[in-house]
């Protein structure tokens, strides 16, 4: 690796298709990782993996990364470890701020690209270039299983929606929902579905203002969350 990458790296995001582009970039580049799907996964293994670097998913289901980072740092203070360097994977704008309060080294936008993932990283660090790619079959195969899983993601959320057409507006529906949106505008644009991404974006939007409300949404409000699930789900099939 020639010393251009933390040798152990924990990666924690509630996307299966980031965290295997991430997984292809790094372990191409000779890093050890550890795959966490959620932030209360990471707690538990963090002291037995002593990472150097920390790639933290900022905006996740259940615990966010917000309160990861705190935990985690609680986690390895008790056990007297050093902290490790963090770095946030986000597709929120405008994080540098927050993320530096944190006491991160850095901000990677999604959706980055996957084939100069690890130079990125090197630069936040402060070290060379690696020079390096990920490997294009790994990249391509999961390409190839996020365009497979898109026809049963459009099903299911029709479902979800069809859902709370027929049984009116609940908060259950409406989140399993948000979270499929929240998933397809955080991995879209990794496998060049811009389009896909940007739709899902709008109506992740919609929907978490929708959830954060203290009643239903009323008729004018559904109908534009319902027009943009429409077009999410005519991007997924296309």
């Amino acid at each position: 690796m020639g010393g251009t990458l933390p040798s152990r790296i924990l990666v924690i995001d509630d996307d299966p298709f980031v965290r295997s582009v991430v997984q292809a970039a790094l372990e191409g580049a000779g890093a050890t990782l550890k795959i966490c799907a959620s932030g209360d996964e990471a707690i538990t293994a963090v002291v037995a993996f002593r990472p150097s670097l920390v790639l933290l998913d900022f905006v996740m289901s259940g615990m966010d990364g917000r309160i990861t980072w705190h935990a985690l740092r609680a986690r390895l203070n008790g056990a007297s470890i050093a902290l490790p360097a963090v770095i946030f994977l986000t597709a929120k704008r405008d994080m540098a701020d927050e993320a530096a309060a944190l006491g991160a080294i850095g901000v990677l936008a999604k959706p980055f690209n996957p084939a100069t993932l690890v130079d990125e990283l090197c630069r936040m660090l402060g070290n060379a270039p690696a020079g390096r790619t990920a490997p294009v079959n790994r990249l391509e195969g999961v390409s190839a299983e996020f365009q497979r899983s898109l026809p049963s993601t459009a099903d299911a959320i029709e479902s979800l929606w069809s859902d709370i057409r027929g049984r009116g507006w609940h908060h259950e529906a409406a989140e399993a929902l948000r979270a499929k949106a929240h998933s397809l505008a955080g991995s879209a644009g990794l496998f060049g579905r811009h389009a896909l991404g940007s739709v899902a974006e709008d109506a992740e939007r919609l929907l978490l203002n929708a959830l954060k409300l203290a009643h239903a949404p009323d008729g004018y409000e559904l109908q534009k969350i319902g027009a943009v699930v429409a077009a999410l789900i005519t991007s997924c099939r296309q």
